[in-house]
């Protein structure tokens, strides 16, 4: 699930942690998209759009748990992401540092809210901006003859799958997916759009089948 919209007070908060800007080829702020809001998709005005050339930002902002989950399980002290966006290689994130907010920082579920900050090869916090971003370039250049339309579509329908792994123990703290339609811009000169993702873990545990029972079956 894409989860939920951000409270104001949430945006607020993290406008306000000094994460770099999306902004467009005239320095302008890019138009912020609803993720609640239908996406109207024709093939036809990305095709005929004048701007050919896509410049895809991903941003990984902060990191939070619902106060009903796993009470008194430690935080992980750092995390990073795993997903392969189209068909670039295959990504691994550094490790990103939680860095705790105050009570201020509390999301709606009443969770306190951690933000992600880049940590140097010695394990501090890196003193830059927090957040990490990633840019693919999707021009002509790197599509093939008739590409673009493929590259449409893929947008429009294709959600994008991230594993989040605990950058210490490096065993898997769940997964997330996010939906990529919001990202088509049909003729706008730059979108952008901020999610609230769920991560969800899965746990299995195996009954024993035993005496020749077989009723008994696996449960998860």
């Amino acid at each position: 699930s894409s989860g939920s919209r951000l409270s104001r007070a949430s945006m607020v908060l993290l406008q306000a942690s000094g994460f770099p800007e999306i902004v467009d080829d005239n320095n302008q702020p890019a138009e912020a998209v609803d993720p609640a809001d239908p996406v109207k998709f024709k093939l036809e005005k990305e095709e005929a759009d004048g701007l050919q050339g896509n410049e895809i930002v991903l941003q990984f902002l902060a990191f939070s748990r619902a106060s009903q989950d796993c009470q008194g399980a430690p935080w992980p002290k750092t995390v990073y992401f795993t997903f392969q966006f189209y068909r670039f290689p295959p990504e691994t994130t550094p490790r990103l540092q939680l860095v705790g907010l105050d009570e201020t920082g509390r999301t709606r579920s009443g969770s306190l809210s951690h933000l992600l900050v880049l940590t140097d090869k010695d394990g501090s916090s890196d003193a830059g901006s927090p957040g990490f971003q990633l840019k693919y370039l999707v021009d002509p250049g790197f599509l093939k003859p008739g590409e673009q339309r493929w590259f449409t579509r893929y947008l429009a329908s294709q959600t994008l799958q991230i594993d989040v792994w605990d950058g210490d123990s490096l065993l898997l703290v769940g997964s997330a997916a996010v939906p990529m339609k919001h990202l088509l811009r049909q003729g706008r000169p730059a979108v952008q759009v901020l999610h609230e993702l769920e991560v969800v873990a899965t746990e299995y545990e195996q009954d024993m089948v035993v005496s020749g029972d077989m009723t008994r079956f696996g449960c998860v």
